[in-house]
């Protein structure tokens, strides 16, 4: 299984969880350069299937720089979606803006680079999904072109069973459960009978991403930097049904609730032993604890809206929800699985020496 090997500043940033990931990304206005070796790699490299990416983030200098910026793309030039029915244009606004300064702190000898970044977006997100019809609400199949057959009647592999009349469910019939199920799911906004709701919602997403750099220079052989960046983002993804849930209304997301704090620690130091011998080395440290969690967290709602035992564990909050319920033809309602909740707390730390040789030259 091949995997990349992203370094920053030349310590360790993997996502010890998904190695394929790096534990924190840059902004852009940090990076100084980047170097990517994909075969016939030195031995102080190493560690990748892949690539290995060393990315090297800026300094300070005898001289004071700063950059500003800012970049808004909002909903003014969007069209409105056509199956959107209220007249006011669903949200979209994404707000990205940052700022960098370095320069010394003791000219010749101390320098540091800083910089902060925030994106805020908050967009609207829709999709279709499958609810039962007014009709199949009360009971009325007779739409549906199939028969409902009345499960206390036949024998116990199905065969000789008896028909509801008409296709209709008498309203007797219908179990607490599915009743209440049925008020939580709302109407459908088309008249169709699959993909006949559309929902709509506002996704949240707001990030702060902060590096600070310092580089010391004590002689012309000794030179030593320290870098510590903070990464933290929260973020809310909507759910079609409300308290029914149903997983989250963009299809490549998942709903409820993320938030997370990741910090990444790198020191290194390069010394000139002689004019053919030098030695660099480098401390990395990361700490990853994101969290992510569903809609309905801290909510026993098969246990005690639903009264199904053996739903929710009042005493473990992470069975808090309430069950997931898949009917042929329709789209699914409860939790959306086992995916959450996820927390992580995976810690990296990596150390590299390297003592590297080169051959003199004589005039």
């Amino acid at each position: 299984d091949e995997r990349n090997d992203t370094r920053i500043d030349g310590a360790g940033n993997t996502f010890v969880w998904l190695p394929r990931l790096v534990a924190y990304s840059p902004p852009l206005e940090t990076i100084e350069a980047v170097n990517v070796v994909t075969n016939s790699m030195d031995a102080e490299t190493g560690m990748a299937g892949g690539a290995a990416v060393n990315v090297i983030t800026k300094s300070g200098t005898n001289t004071f720089h700063g950059t500003g910026f800012e970049y808004n793309s909002n909903g003014a030039l969007k069209a409105r979606n056509v199956f959107y029915t209220d007249p006011k244009k669903p949200e979209f606004n994404q707000n990205q803006w940052g700022a960098t300064l370095g320069g010394p702190i003791a000219r010749n000898k101390l320098f540091f680079f800083g910089s902060h970044e925030r994106t805020d977006r908050s967009i609207n997100v829709s999709r279709f999904f499958t609810v039962p019809t007014v009709e199949a609400r009360r009971g009325d199949f007779s739409s549906y072109g199939t028969t409902i057959y009345d499960p206390l009647t036949g024998n116990a592999n199905g065969s000789g069973r008896t028909a509801f009349a008409n296709n209709v469910i008498p309203a007797d019939r219908i179990s607490r459960v599915a009743r209440q199920i049925i008020e939580w799911l709302p109407l459908p906004t088309t008249p169709a009978i699959s993909s006949n709701y559309f929902a709509s919602g506002e996704a949240d997403f707001d990030r702060h991403s902060t590096d600070v750099k310092v580089n010391w220079n004590p002689s012309g052989r000794f030179t030593m930097f320290g870098r510590t960046s903070i990464l933290k983002f929260s973020g809310w993804t909507p759910v079609p049904f409300g308290r029914a849930s149903g997983g989250a209304i963009p299809p490549d997301l998942t709903e409820g609730p993320v938030d997370g704090l990741n910090h990444s620690i790198s020191v290194g130091f390069t010394y000139i032993i002689g004019s053919t011998l030098l030695l660099d080395g480098t401390v990395g440290l990361n700490y990853v604890t994101p969290e992510a969690l569903h809609a309905l967290w801290g909510e026993n709602i098969g246990l005690e809206d639903l009264q199904l035992p053996g739903t929710n564990d009042p005493n473990d909050i992470t069975y808090s929800g309430m069950p997931q319920f898949r009917v042929s033809g329709y789209s699914t309602f409860g939790n959306p699985g086992s995916a959450r909740p996820q927390t992580w707390h995976d810690n990296q730390r990596r150390y590299n020496a390297n003592l590297s040789w080169s051959k003199g030259t004589h005039g």
